[in-house]
């Protein structure tokens, strides 16, 4: 169930995402899909005189016909139109669960554990070994009901299927010298079609549609038991294509922390423009301290929605250089892209209409009043965009296509976030309105209020009667109160910058320990009951006993599993063997004589007991005394309810990323 059928079964999950279902009932060249594979499917169609239209039709009548059949599946008229519901897909999959037999099961869980077994570096890109997992299941269900099985070759798997792409992805990487020996190529990590690349393809019905064989034809014309057959004609170096360009570029800053550059940057023009009159007061007089009016001075402030504007154009600008329009998982970014121009202009126009067809000395009440709109504009504009991820800023990318089952891989592989609940969801509300609340107030207050007055000093000093020096002449030093100003504000926006790190710091820090005492955890317990209290919380929550058959006491379950850590760290060398035999629990005689009792080390009570001051357990500031540290705390903490070793999950893959270089050769910095 955890390898195929179950709820959380990651084959179960790409089985939908890449609309598997819908290839068993109508195939992939009968799909509607999209980009040059709508195209193909269309002139596909016609050739074989059939009408995509038409069999999506009698799919939808069939698809009503189940579903009115099956009174248990309920759904609204909106759920009906709305292709990425799958309820009764859901249904007909636990149906086809139960149907099967504990043989068939069998036979399903040994072909994909076998897959996985010779899959060699496939592993490492696991919907890949999906997609051949289900086309072994496919041909293996075809020929199992023969009275004559067809006996493939021995090592098919290996050479037919494995082996293309083994040879394909160690191509990418490295290629033969005159000599016949394998050297890696002079190629940077942009360019190499790697693991992810490779997985990517198979998580849209529009990849692996494009698998084509030798001759020109496709994976998916072929017959669902057929496929596994073709694996040997795959044209693999025709299939795979970059889906994501790693370029070590700035712009990444950009694309993906463009809301951090907005939290930042439009607060800061608000604060500082605000309290700087008069860089913006035309004829300012020190004396007299006049003001600007009042409509040009909210223009003024206005202006970081405009620069909310112009970093989410750039960071969308930039994504068309890292994304390829190809890949099906792409977003539209032309219509984003007209919607921050829209309101590009939105945010802008006011300020040219007030700035640019008014005196700036003379107040006007329509320029005011539409000032005051504009104020209101950018502040909405820029919550909106500090808000909103650069994916959904004009509507949620992964929930719009209701009529396709377009976005539902990536929904499924890269949005896949659990939801926060109850107190925990609360906790997170709470963290961040005190860690951007307390950060603001702060930063108006002590950085920008403060420059007020430098800001006032230093925009109107006059240093044209200065003499210079030798090299330069008077030209730098006339120049100095503007260039102390420049460096003032670099240096407020990055102290501004760095408040927020040090209140999510603060914030963090109270708002975990109001957690932990909200969760009974206090994190003021004291050492001593840390450890004094480890071989009671070694038996409650790491020893699984309400399932064990035989019933032990509990200091001897204890003694195994404490020993067990002490012995393996002296193993390491992290003890010497005086401190080993001051940690183990012994068997020592008895008073009587006659038996042999367990004895505990005296270390979980030397905590708690100034008389064991003078014993030492392990060297100071060892490894060793920091692994029982860490372990005692862990304990201390709440935990997961234990599990037998049996439901443990055998073993687990865990996915590289590339291999890429962090330290660079002299031809490779030349390069």
């Amino acid at each position: 169930i955890s390898y195929i059928g179950g709820e959380h079964a990651n084959y179960r999950k790409w089985y939908f995402a890449a609309q598997l279902d819908l290839d068993e009932e109508i195939g992939f060249q009968n799909m509607q899909l999209h980009g040059k594979a709508r195209q193909r499917n269309v002139k596909m169609a016609k050739k074989r005189g059939v009408s995509i239209k038409e069999q999506i039709r009698q799919w939808n009548e069939n698809e009503q016909e189940f579903i009115n059949n099956h009174p248990k599946i309920t759904l609204t008229q909106e759920q009906l139109e709305d292709q990425t519901n799958l309820k009764s897909a859901d249904y007909k999959w636990k149906l086809k669960m139960k149907n099967l037999s504990p043989e068939q099961m069998i036979r399903q869980l040994a072909l994909y554990l076998l897959c996985w077994g010779e899959s060699n570096q496939v592993r490492f890109a696991p919907e890949c070994l999906c997609f051949i997992f289900k086309c072994a299941l496919d041909y293996d269900i075809s020929t199992s009901s023969e009275e004559k099985t067809v006996k493939l070759p021995e090592y098919t798997y290996l050479n037919e299927v494995v082996t293309p792409l083994y040879e394909f992805l160690r191509a990418q990487v490295y290629k033969k010298d005159d000599k016949g020996n394998w050297k890696r190529r002079e190629k940077d990590h942009k360019n190499i079609i790697g693991y992810d690349d490779i997985n990517q393809l198979f998580w849209y019905p529009e990849g692996i549609e494009r698998i084509i064989l030798n001759n020109g034809d496709r994976l998916v014309d072929k017959s669902l038991e057929e496929r596994y057959l073709h694996f040997k004609d795959v044209a693999w170096s025709k299939v795979f294509y970059k889906t994501y360009r790693e370029t070590r570029s700035w712009k990444h800053c950009f694309t993906n922390f463009n809301r951090f550059w907005i939290i930042h940057f439009a607060p800061f023009w608000f604060f500082t423009t605000f309290n700087s009159p008069t860089l913006y007061t035309k004829d300012y007089v020190q004396l007299l301290d006049n003001q600007p009016t009042p409509q040009v001075k909210l223009s003024v402030i206005s202006f970081g929605g405009t620069i909310t504007c112009l970093v989410q154009i750039l960071a969308t600008l930039f994504e068309w250089g890292f994304v390829p329009r190809e890949w099906p998982g792409a977003q539209h970014l032309s219509r984003r892209m007209i919607g921050l121009l829209i309101c590009l202009a939105i945010n802008l126009g006011p300020s040219i209409y007030v700035l640019g067809f008014f005196e700036w000395d003379v107040y006007s009440k329509s320029a005011y009043i539409v000032s005051i709109i504009q104020l209101i504009i950018a502040l909405l504009t820029t919550l909106f965009f500090a808000i909103r991820p650069l994916g959904g800023l004009f509507r949620p990318y992964l929930n719009k296509d209701k009529k396709h089952r377009r976005y539902i891989s990536s929904q499924t592989f890269t949005a896949s976030f659990p939801k926060l609940a109850g107190r925990s969801k609360w906790f997170s509300y709470g963290l961040w309105v005190f860690v951007f609340l307390a950060k603001y107030i702060e930063s108006y207050f002590f950085l920008t209020l403060s420059l007020r007055d430098p800001i006032r000093v230093l925009s109107i000093m006059d240093l044209s009667r200065c003499q210079g020096e030798y090299l330069l002449g008077p030209i730098l030093c006339k120049w100095q109160a503007k260039i102390t100003l420049i460096l003032m504000l670099l240096s407020d926006l990055g102290l501004f910058f760095l408040d927020t790190y040090l209140w999510y710091i603060i914030c963090n820090c109270v708002f975990s320990i109001i957690l932990s005492f909200s969760l009974g955890t206090s994190i003021l317990t004291p050492w001593k009951n840390v450890y004094s209290r480890m071989p009671k919380r070694i038996y409650s929550k790491i020893l699984a006993t309400s399932e064990m058959d035989v019933k032990f006491k509990a200091k001897i379950l204890i003694s195994q599993v404490w020993n067990a850590i002490v012995i393996s760290m002296y193993r390491e060398h992290l003890l010497s063997i005086e401190h080993l035999q001051r940690l183990l629990f012994q068997q020592v005689d008895s008073l009587m004589g006659d038996t042999r009792t367990l004895k505990s080390p005296t270390f979980f009570v030397a905590q708690d007991d100034s008389t064991f001051k003078s014993m030492e357990f392990f060297p100071s500031k060892s490894e060793a005394k920091r692994r029982i540290s860490f372990f005692a705390q862990s304990l201390a903490t709440p935990i997961s309810e234990p599990v037998p070793v049996d439901c443990m999950p055998t073993f687990t893959v865990l996915v590289p990323h590339y291999s890429e270089k962090i330290l660079l050769g002299l031809k490779e910095i030349i390069r």
